[in-house]
């Protein structure tokens, strides 16, 4: 089906774009980077347990709240991390706009078929 090809031509070329291509950069330098990884690890562990709280209908207690907060700050103040959230940021942008141009083709299309 054309369709479907022309699907992974799309995928390819996002693949194949910069925005894509220093995503993965920046994920090959965090795995490198023994210091990000358990400045991630200890920060999810923190949201699980504010989360688990959460659900159970009790209120986080302020000592895992301010826990939460200084190891968001290290994750900020951190050259890898911040440099993956850029990234990360960049390819979603490009994202949103490869979306819009696929719904701007689509509402075309429509617009043509309604004249």
């Amino acid at each position: 089906m054309v369709l479907m090809e022309k699907a992974k031509d799309l995928g390819k070329a996002i693949r194949n774009s910069s925005e894509f291509q220093e995503l993965k950069k920046k994920e090959d330098i965090l795995s490198q980077d023994p210091a990000a990884q358990e400045i991630i690890k200890n920060v999810q562990e923190v949201q699980q347990q504010l989360e688990s709280a959460q659900r159970m209908g009790m209120p986080p207690e302020q000592e895992q709240m301010d826990k939460f907060e200084n190891m968001r700050k290290e994750m900020h103040e951190n050259n890898t991390l911040k440099e993956l959230v850029t990234a990360q940021q960049d390819l979603n942008e490009l994202m949103k706009e490869v979306n819009q141009a696929i719904t701007d083709g689509i509402q075309e299309e429509e617009a043509g078929n309604t004249e």
